[in-house]
Formats: structure tokens, C-alpha cells, sequence
């Protein structure tokens, strides 16, 4: 784990087509290098995406993790799931910088 410093940030989600998908919604981490997708749910000891949301907007150091791979598939359909690919962070601490 590492920290990094950046903003939360809360952005529509838009499929493959270009539509934008009403009350649907990824976080970011934005950092001054790159953006990346939050993605919680792939670690049992990241924080509560709901805990992440009171901070979006904000300034803040986490300390967290840099994975690649799916985005939207868990590896548990049994079918195949059609899914974004590429670099996700997951955050397991926070503090306002």
C-alpha cells in the first residue's frame, strides 16, 4: 500500500454506446499524474464506497493500492460479462489533507 494525494470525485456512468445511464455512477481518484476508478468491492478490507462518497469533492491523502484488470466483473457469473479493463485503485484508509 501507498499513499496518494488527490480528489474524490463522483462521475456519471456511460456505456459502451455513448449513453449516459441515469442514477448510475463511478468514483475517481484524481491525482495530479492520472485518474483512476474505485473500485471497492474487489478487496473484503477496503472502505464502504458509501464512506467514500462524503468525501468526494474534497482534497485527501489514502492510503491504497494500484491493480489492474476487469472493472465491472467480479469473476462470479457464470456467464461472460462484457467489462471495462485497465488500471483501479482500492482505498483502505483516508484523511483530509
Amino acid at each position: 500500500m501507498e499513499k496518494y494525494t488527490g480528489k474524490i470525485l463522483k462521475r456519471s456512468f456511460i456505456n459502451k454506446a455513448g449513453k449516459t445511464i441515469p442514477h448510475v455512477f463511478d468514483l475517481y481518484f484524481e491525482t495530479q499524474e492520472k485518474n483512476y476508478i474505485i473500485l471497492q468491492r474487489k478487496h473484503q478490507d477496503a472502505l464502504d464506497s458509501n464512506f467514500l462518497e462524503q468525501e468526494v469533492d474534497k482534497e485527501v491523502i489514502v492510503l491504497a493500492t494500484i491493480q489492474e484488470g476487469l472493472w465491472d466483473d467480479d469473476g462470479n457469473s457464470p456467464y461472460p460479462v462484457q467489462s471495462r479493463f485497465g488500471p483501479y485503485m482500492v482505498i483502505f484508509r483516508i484523511q483530509k489533507s
